[in-house]
């Protein structure tokens, strides 16, 4: 995975990570959508309220 092997420059300084779940989506217009809606405030509610201490940062 890239962002564990440091080649990605926006994640290099968090590593290690940790994939909690995982998601398929049929096109790129969903997944971005699904991305987009766990980046907005109520995405980051769902996220905490679903995955709990499974995602949250050191």
């Amino acid at each position: 995975m890239a962002h564990n092997a440091g080649r990605t420059k926006s994640t290099k300084a968090s590593r290690p990570w940790l994939i909690v779940i995982e998601e398929n989506y049929a096109n790129y217009t969903d997944a971005r959508k699904r991305e987009n809606f766990l980046k907005s405030g109520v995405g980051r509610k769902w996220v905490k309220d679903n995955l709990g201490e499974r995602c949250e940062s050191g």
